[in-house]
């Protein structure tokens, strides 16, 4: 099999099949490859299922101002894909964050991001040993499987675009102004291809002989990442909990699955590594990675903040690769990263580490392809 397009896009995420809708409305061929049977089922699946309004990053003006700006654009568009049925509170802890009760005030202030005062019977929730303030947010979550439905849905009413599950993609090579993609379903040729294939992105880059590969791979950090599966107790059933802004935890609906997530700053994160300096596909390194629940270690701790936290139940935990900016932990920003390997033909690896960074991507991509 060989295919013509005017644009392969590598990955069926959440931004993969945004940039095919963008492009396929303008008229272009497009080609979708994914190497999984469906789309959206790794990190657009498995993450925390927020829809960031800005609060969560108090040491990033410019992440936390984007995803507020970014935020009524995402409801209107998909009104049916979120959960606003419960009310999310933030607490600042008295130790160990990096934000004061005050500072968290003006911090939303200045973004514009609302905080209002809490029932009585929301505070009294929170060990006021260990809390110094608790705020009401406007911040919702999202669910991946029915955004999933809804893009495919969109994506069915474009003849010119393609999606092919269950293709990996073995080599990239250049042919006079086209790159063709070698896979195991056949080569696919196009003069622009975007990588956005998150946590594989320096993977697809190794296989581009074209390129100095070594010259061009990214500076990510692969994170293998839980995210824990539970029920709550009656009192905490329409509550979302983020505890800011440090070694702390947070708790939302997850949609997808009529659950809801459990993570933890020391106790998500498993293990990581550079991909930059470890050549072994990602996805193979987690498919032989050992994964055993810290649900209960989570549990424990976030109980200490929020004794009905106690009586959470496990049900299962998703594990996943988190690509991660290097050198960011200091401001916890999430910046987009687009690099652009070759003009002509096109060739560009994107990564981005929030839905909302769509809007912000789109705009960067109208120097390339528009």
């Amino acid at each position: 099999m060989s295919a013509q397009a005017d644009l392969i896009i590598i990955g069926a995420g959440f931004y993969g099949l945004r940039l095919a809708l963008r492009y396929g409305a303008k008229g272009m061929k497009i080609t979708v490859l994914d190497r999984l049977p469906e789309a959206m089922t790794k990190a657009s699946y498995i993450n925390q299922a927020r829809v960031h309004n800005g609060y969560h990053y108090p040491r990033s003006y410019i992440t936390a101002k984007a995803s507020h700006d970014n935020y009524q654009r995402f409801m209107r568009e998909y009104p049916e894909c979120v959960d606003n049925n419960f009310t999310h509170l933030y607490a600042v802890a008295r130790s160990g964050s990096q934000i004061s009760e005050y500072q968290f005030q003006q911090f939303c202030e200045i973004v514009g991001s609302p905080l209002l005062p809490v029932r009585p019977d929301e505070a009294a929730l929170f060990n006021q040993d260990r809390i110094a303030a608790v705020f009401r947010a406007d911040e919702v979550a999202f669910d991946a499987a029915a955004l999933r439905r809804t893009l495919l849905a969109e994506i069915s009413a474009y003849s010119n675009i393609a999606i092919h599950y269950n293709t990996d993609v073995t080599a990239l090579d250049q042919t006079g102004g086209a790159i063709t993609v070698t896979t195991n379903n056949g080569d696919f040729t196009a003069p622009r291809v975007l990588n956005v294939s998150y946590s594989n992105l320096n993977d697809i880059i190794r296989r581009a002989r074209f390129l100095e590969a070594e010259k061009e791979l990214l500076n990510i950090d692969i994170e293998i990442a839980e995210v824990a599966l539970c029920t709550a107790p009656p009192e905490l059933q329409h509550i979302g909990i983020t505890i800011m802004d440090g070694p702390f935890w947070a708790t939302l609906p997850f949609p997808a699955d009529r659950l809801r997530s459990l993570t933890h700053v020391r106790y998500t994160p498993h293990t990581s590594y550079s991909s930059r300096q470890v050549a072994t596909p990602p996805e193979e390194i987690l498919s032989a990675y050992h994964a055993e629940t810290n649900f209960y270690h989570m549990r424990a701790d976030a109980a200490r903040y929020v004794p009905a936290v106690a009586e959470f139940q496990y049900a299962r935990s998703l594990f996943t690769n988190k690509a991660i900016l290097a050198n960011h932990d200091h401001d916890d920003a999430r910046p987009i990263l687009l690099k652009c390997h070759s003009r002509e033909p096109v060739f560009i690896s994107v990564l981005g580490s929030k839905l909302d960074s769509i809007y912000a991507l789109e705009e960067a991509m109208a120097d390339y392809l528009d």
